[in-house]
């Protein structure tokens, strides 16, 4: 079967030996090139570093069945900007030619969403070529561009992205099936496309690779914790792991660790990442010795903290969008066996924990309930203990990689097969 992948903004591997730090598409490319013949086309641009990775057009050739194209756009600075939507709609340009000078036509296209913009090419194309077009649906655009403006801008920000969302509910109509991360990100894009469920469309989750980082790295990442005074032993250490933004609600948890220090209760914050908000979250966090900024770091570094940690801390917004979805930080904080704590204490993640007895959540910009949440597991180390083998079970029943992406691939086989009889 022959597989396109259209996906931007996601860590590419260089080898079929990688053992960085993939996401969903990548996951799934290099778990299943050698069972089908795979094309990944996306960005030239690294969103994480904001560099471009290659030239464009370039041809990346992974084993003997991947091979990822890569187009270049304008680049981009900021997540929410014109230039990046700018970046989108060029590469989605790009591809659309790039797809129709393909030697060979796809059984099936994946595309993932967002962008809606590249999506509609890839959904074009597919009805051109006679194949199946599955939409995965990861963040709710452009619906989130409306809660980006002020409050008192949110109706004219509508109005204005009024021709986004017709582009949005034309593109979801027209493809053949939807794939949500959670049922009521499925139950959005149906809403969108203005249909009901339908035999193709389903849930995937986002899955994780709990495979150890190739070679010593796991060893040089330890020895650097060391040197920051993140040994293997604390009383009790929090981490996060993410993009530092205003989207989380990490103010909330510098406050509770000053209430936890005033209480003299040791708890430790290492708080990873990069992102438009480091410097203010730095700043906020002056003067405390408990809330440690490591800034951005690697797969092995990740892979050790987790597995010095008490928990993983997941602050998300009380956002409809955020409240709909498992994210991909706390699959990763299960991987490693981590009770999550979380907010808003409402949602898919927060009921999700509650059922599995793998996390506790506590309401959005309150401090003094994260505070008493902490206080009490620091004091419940039979509780804690309970909870982390809850969360190696939730992560083994729910999101091993090696499950989540067979799923998807036998899914995407039985369109395929299904699409090819209607057909005949």
């Amino acid at each position: 079967m022959n597989i396109w992948l259209v996906t931007i903004g996601e860590p590419v591997p260089d080898s079929v030996d990688f053992r960085g730090r993939l996401h969903r598409t990548g996951q799934f490319a290099l778990s299943f090139s050698k069972d089908a013949g795979i094309e990944w086309w996306t960005s030239a641009f690294d969103h994480f570093s904001r560099k471009f990775m290659a030239e464009d057009g370039a041809s990346i050739q992974i084993g003997s069945g991947l091979r990822i194209s890569v187009f270049r756009g304008c680049g981009y600075s900021s997540n929410v900007s014109v230039r990046r939507l700018l970046d989108q709609r060029i590469l989605a340009k790009k591809m659309y030619a790039a797809f129709s000078r393909a030697s060979k036509l796809p059984d099936i296209i994946l595309c993932s969403v967002p962008p809606v913009g590249i999506a509609g090419v890839a959904v074009s194309f597919a009805g051109e070529a006679g194949v199946p077009v599955v939409l995965d649906l990861r963040d709710m655009w452009p619906d989130i561009f409306v809660d980006h403006a002020p409050s008192g801008l949110k109706s004219a920000a509508k109005l204005l992205l009024r021709p986004m969302f017709r582009e949005a509910e034309k593109v979801f109509s027209r493809a053949d099936a939807l794939i949500g991360i959670t049922d009521e990100f499925l139950e959005w894009g149906l809403g969108k496309a203005g249909r009901e469920r339908n035999n193709w469309d389903t849930v995937i989750p986002f899955a994780y690779n709990s495979v150890p980082p190739a070679g010593d790295t796991v060893d040089v990442a330890a020895r650097a914790w060391d040197k920051l005074g993140i040994g293997e032993k604390h009383p009790f250490r929090v981490c996060f792991l993410g993009s530092l933004s205003r989207q989380f609600d990490i103010p909330t948890v510098i406050k509770a660790s000053e209430m936890l220090r005033a209480r003299k209760i040791a708890v430790q914050f290492v708080i990873c990442g990069d992102g438009d908000c480091l410097r203010k979250f730095r700043k906020m966090a002056e003067g405390n010795p408990d809330v440690i900024f490591p800034g951005w770091v690697d797969a092995a570094a990740i892979y050790t903290l987790m597995r010095r940690s008490s928990a993983g801390i997941a602050p998300l917004p009380d956002r409809y969008d955020y409240l709909a979805t498992i994210n991909n930080k706390s699959v990763e904080y299960l991987s490693a066996s981590l009770p999550i704590i979380s907010c808003p204490s409402k949602g898919a993640l927060a009921r999700f924990l509650s059922e599995r007895k793998c996390g506790v959540s506590f309401d959005y910009g309150r401090p003094e309930l994260l505070a008493e949440l902490i206080e009490g597991l620091t004091r419940s180390p039979g509780r804690l203990a309970q909870m982390s083998h809850n969360a190696k079970n939730a992560f083994e029943d729910n999101f091993v990689a090696e499950k989540v992406n067979s799923a998807l691939l036998a899914h995407l086989e039985r369109i395929v097969a299904e699409y090819k009889s209607a057909k005949n």
